[in-house]
């Protein structure tokens, strides 16, 4: 459910990105550029992936509030600090 959802809603927020930076002037890019299709399938993916990874975690720590907790740890506050790492 979350692939179908997360791909509907990166398509309309490429669509309505893209409306406003060439309604401005800027440059823009269209739907058969590849970069585009693969960030808006990316943004579906990635969303699917976490309810997974959430799923996933609830499954073996048993604690809504400890699993919570985990995935908002791993999911924000390591991804904020992994550049910093060699």
């Amino acid at each position: 459910m979350a692939l179908p959802v997360g791909v509907l809603v990166s398509l309309a927020g490429f669509l309505i990105g893209q409306a406003s930076l060439s309604g401005a002037g800027a440059p823009h890019l269209g739907l058969s550029e590849g970069a585009a299709l693969r960030g808006i399938f990316g943004g579906g993916v990635y969303l699917a992936l976490a309810g997974l990874f959430g799923l996933a975690l609830g499954a073996v720590i048993r604690s809504t509030t400890v699993t919570v907790t985990t995935l908002f740890g791993v999911m924000l506050i390591v991804q904020a600090f992994a550049p910093c790492l060699p």
